[in-house]
């Protein structure tokens, strides 16, 4: 399921929190264990988590930007437009345009699309 070390992320938490996340059997439910426990993770460990490629189809990270195009996946705050923008090819159809942003908290950046 993660391709990092569970256990030195979750040996500060209670034994009955660190027992739930051995339990989890997918990173949506790791995230989820970790989201309604108020548990907060470093950009560095949500990476690792959702296994080090942030634009993967079905990663959480991915999924986020789906719906929150312009907000940080950290932070969950709007980012900033950098004022970088790039066409890329949708399967040859036409031409989409993607605006990066910047999160000025985390310092996080990526790419929103804005499909015509």
């Amino acid at each position: 399921m993660l391709n990092f070390d569970l256990e030195s992320y979750i040996k500060d938490l209670s034994p009955e929190l660190q027992e739930k996340a051995r339990a989890c059997t997918s990173v949506q439910e790791l995230l989820k264990l970790a989201d309604e426990n108020s548990i907060e993770l470093s950009p560095d460990q949500l990476e690792k988590v959702s296994g080090g490629t942030a634009f993967t189809a079905g990663t959480p990270k991915f999924n986020y930007h789906i719906t929150n195009p312009t907000s940080c996946f950290y932070c969950k705050i709007e980012g900033r437009f950098t004022g970088e923008v790039r066409e890329r090819d949708s399967c040859g159809v036409n031409a989409d345009t993607e605006r990066k942003y910047h999160c000025d908290k985390c310092g996080d950046e990526w790419w929103a699309v804005i499909y015509h």
